[in-house]
């Protein structure tokens, strides 16, 4: 038997969440340099192997509508 126990914390108010998209609307968050991998919905296993092993991504977008492995993009 495994036993598993997720605790997660928020810290976030909805206005903060309104500001962020407002900054990335309006170019002043540049985003694309937060995003170093995108994978299709059938390479989301093989991404996360590879985000438990040591490596330089920070985020990952999953692209459902596409089949993949992970790639990794730049800004």
């Amino acid at each position: 038997m495994k036993e598993l126990d997720l605790i997660f914390s928020y810290y976030y108010q909805p206005e903060e969440f309104a500001q962020s998209l407002e900054n990335i609307a309006s170019g002043k968050i540049a985003w694309q340099k937060m995003r170093t991998g995108k994978v299709g919905i059938d390479g989301v296993q093989g991404a996360f192997d590879t985000l438990f092993k040591p490596n330089d991504h920070i985020k990952i977008i999953i692209e459902p509508w596409r089949t993949g492995e992970l790639e990794t993009v730049t800004g």
